[in-house]
């Protein structure tokens, strides 16, 4: 029987989606809604359109086929905020959360009696991090780079659509700021760490629609901490911190690059939701 209301396309994309995640259901028709959810519940036996069921059909059975129902939608929360994406950036996950909260907790600690505390996230895309940052703490000063012009745009567009003051620059890695000559406080990245030999693992939700430039990493996942790590002297203030996600079982290598350099680094390894060891601190006075 082909669905007449918003109840019965809900009960039909729920079945359909009952192997990924049924609450995508749900979701969608907000979405195509533009309403909250209790709006949403009191509409839930009106009649929609053939216009609107033909939408709401053709997002469920893209979902079915692997897409990413936040490229769809064009959105995904972080942090207690909406973000644009697109799948010129990576979608925003809740263990980066964890990174924002232990880098304020952090910048709070050591930065409390200070004016100011610069930071900058390498490799911004959504511009999650770098927009969060500069909300959650009023005497942050954020810089954001990433060599993509497309996830420039993207972080632009939330950081201008959630009010944040930060300076975007285009470029590899840290050479916009080696250019400009600028000094940070804290260094902030959560870089490409999957090795390419991961690849056929990922689900196809991941590898099929997510940028593989921000997924992928040669030398076993850990090139970028590589490069960041050796460069960090030259844009790190006299007080510092480097915080990075990692992927797992690189914890331990990406505390070890950081001591080669800052021997006398202050590490921590923070763990995700799951456990895992997914955040690396490193607190370093020159």
């Amino acid at each position: 029987m082909k669905p007449t209301t918003y109840r019965e396309a809900l009960v039909w994309a729920s079945s359909l989606l009952a192997s990924i995640n049924p609450k995508i259901a749900e979701w969608l028709q907000l979405h195509l809604m533009g309403v909250e959810r209790q709006e949403w519940v009191r509409s839930l036996d009106d009649s929609m359109s053939s216009d609107a069921l033909s939408r709401y059909q053709g997002w469920v059975k893209a979902v079915v086929d692997g897409e990413p129902y936040q490229y769809i939608v064009g959105e995904e929360d972080f942090y207690g905020r909406t973000f644009h994406v697109s799948p010129a950036v990576l979608i925003p996950r809740p263990e980066t959360e964890l990174l924002v909260e232990h880098v304020i907790a952090y910048a709070k600690r050591y930065w409390a009696d200070a004016v100011s505390c610069t930071m900058v996230d390498i490799g911004t895309g959504s511009g999650a991090i770098a927009v969060t940052c500069a909300l959650e703490w009023d005497k942050v000063r954020m810089l954001a780079v990433d060599i993509s012009e497309e996830a420039l745009s993207v972080a632009s567009h939330n950081a201008n659509q959630l009010g944040a003051q930060v300076e975007f620059l285009q470029g590899d890695l840290l050479q916009p700021l080696l250019s400009r000559k600028k000094k940070v406080d804290v260094l902030i990245s959560n870089p490409p760490y999957i090795p390419f030999s991961q690849k056929e693992k990922l689900d196809r939700n991941v590898v099929d629609f997510e940028p593989h430039t921000a997924l992928f990493a040669p030398e076993d996942g850990l090139y970028f901490y590589r490069q960041l790590i050796q460069q960090s002297p030259s844009i790190l203030a006299n007080q510092s911190l480097l915080a990075f996600e990692v992927g797992i079982h690189q914890a331990q290598a990406v505390v070890d690059f950081i001591k080669h350099i800052h021997p006398s680094a202050k590490c921590e390894v923070k763990r995700d939701y799951q456990g895992i060891d997914r955040m690396v601190l490193a607190y370093i006075e020159k």
